[in-house]
Formats: C-alpha cells, structure tokens, sequence
C-alpha cells in the first residue's frame, strides 16, 4: 500500500527553498571566491639546473586555473609575486651567482604568464637561499636539497583596480652632435638649448643656477631610475618635434623656470597603495 503524502503549498515552497539553498552551497563550493589568493607550484615545470619551462601537464592546469581565477575576479587587480627556492648545489655554467637560477626561471615564468595573461602584474620576486651545504656525496637529487628548490606562483585579487600609468618624461635628448640639450614637461611641452649658440648657452647656465634647480633634477633622476625598474607601471610621454621651442629669450626661459618649478611628479604606487621610489628623493 502506497503512503500519500499531502503538502500545502507553503510546505512545496520550503522544500524548493532547501534545494536551492543547497544547490547553491555546491556550487560555492567549487568557485574561487573574489578577492581570494591562489597559489601555484611549479616545481616540475624545470630539468635540474636549467631555467627553460617544459610544457608540462603540470604547466597547463596552471594556466587553466589562472583563466578561472580571472574570470571570478574580473573588477580586481591581479597582482603576482614568485617565490624560488635555490638550494646550494653547485648551479651550471653560467649561473654561478648565487640567487642567478632562481631568477632567471623567475623571468621565463613571468614571461610565459604575461603572454596568456597580459593584465596580471608583478611584484619584486622572493628569492630563497637554501641553508643546507652541499655535499657532493649526498648528490644533487639528495631530498634535502630538492626541497629548498621549490617554485610557485601566487595570484592576489584583493587589490584595487589597476591605477592609470604614471606619466614619465623621457630622459634628456641630445642632437646628433651632442650639443642639443632637451628639457620635457609632464603636459607635453619640450624645450632645447644649443650649446653652440651664445645666447642660448647664457641662458642654459641662468636655468641651472635658478631656485628650485638642483631639487627639481635630483627628483627627475630618481623618477627616471624608479619607472626604468618598473615599466609596466609607467608610460613614457612623446614629444612632437614639430612644438619644441628653442629657449632664446628671457622670456621663454622664464616659461621654463616656471614650468619647472610646478612640476608635480607622481610616483608608481605598489600593491598596498604606498608610492615606489628608487634613489634619493628631496
């Protein structure tokens, strides 16, 4: 004999409600949350001593992994930092400094990722020394030393969007016979003075000596030296040829102690927000 149960509607409701309750808790399960860091290894994707990536399985499920990462965390900043381990086995032929393989398979990983994935941005590598000593009866494929040559990938979505470049002036320009001296500005403004010519060399000599001079030119060589470390984060600006204005006169020179003078530089900030500068900064 069949047992009938009855259900009134709100008790059809309570049941749809518990099934998809459920339904949805299976798939959170399966989903890299927002905001969440991943961490790959990659410790077989290397032949002992080499620092070329094999393509291995181990390699494209990485890849795969990375593509799902992205696609739940499509509003972030994707910001990745290496950590390679070098142990103290004598490296090959050409990687004799220590550190020297571990960042060279640091470069080819960062090179292969960016080529998939072109948003996802670098931090400075955490390279790591191993503090076993060698010993070559152990030999190279001893455990002790396997396990301090580790390598993963770690992938963070809890940063903000991706901030616009900073803007950079290229470094000084000279003319084919060195004696063109450029000077650029953040709005897109280029200056020269010929060395050749008396009066503009006068004035050339007025601008270094003018206030602010010295400071103004020790913060754009430690700008130029922050944004050659990290290109990515900055873009270099292009002047038109055609706009450069000869310094000539007190009056076009006093345009360019001004410029100067309220120049502004902004920095390349990190993954926290804070500015990145290298060298001396007034």
């Amino acid at each position: 004999m069949k047992k009938v149960i009855r259900l009134t509607e709100a008790d059809l409701e309570n049941i749809v409600r518990k099934v998809l309750s459920e339904q949805s808790r299976e798939e959170e399960r399966g989903k890299v949350q927002p905001g969440d860091k991943q961490t790959f290894k990659l410790d077989n994707t290397f032949d002992s001593g080499q620092y070329r990536l094999n393509d291995t399985p181990e390699l494209q499920n990485v890849v795969n992994s990375i593509e799902s990462f992205i696609s739940k965390n499509p509003d972030s900043a994707l910001i990745a930092v290496i950590n390679a381990g070098e142990s103290q086995v004598p490296n090959p032929q050409g990687f004799e400094e220590e550190g020297s393989l571990a960042r060279a398979r640091a470069a080819e990983v960062k090179k292969y990722i960016n080529s998939k994935f072109p948003n996802i941005k670098f931090t400075d590598d955490k390279i790591v020394i191993g503090q076993t000593p060698w010993d070559d009866k152990k030999g190279k494929d001893h455990e002790d030393y396997k396990k301090e040559q580790f390598f993963t990938l770690t992938i963070d979505g809890t940063g903000k969007p991706i901030q616009p470049r900073v803007k950079i002036v290229p470094e000084p320009r000279y003319g084919s016979d060195g004696i063109i001296d450029f000077i650029g500005f953040l709005d897109g403004t280029g200056y020269t003075f010929d060395r050749n010519n008396p009066e503009q060399e006068a004035l050339r000599r007025k601008f270094n000596l003018s206030p602010k001079h010295e400071e103004w030119r020790v913060n754009r060589i430690s700008h130029t030296q922050t944004c050659n470390r990290h290109r990515s984060l900055c873009d270099w600006i292009e002047y038109d040829n055609r706009k450069i204005i000869p310094v000539n006169s007190q009056e076009i020179l006093n345009q360019v102690i001004q410029k100067m003078q309220s120049e502004k530089l902004e920095w390349p900030t990190g993954i926290l927000g804070d500015e990145i500068v290298v060298g001396r900064r007034m």
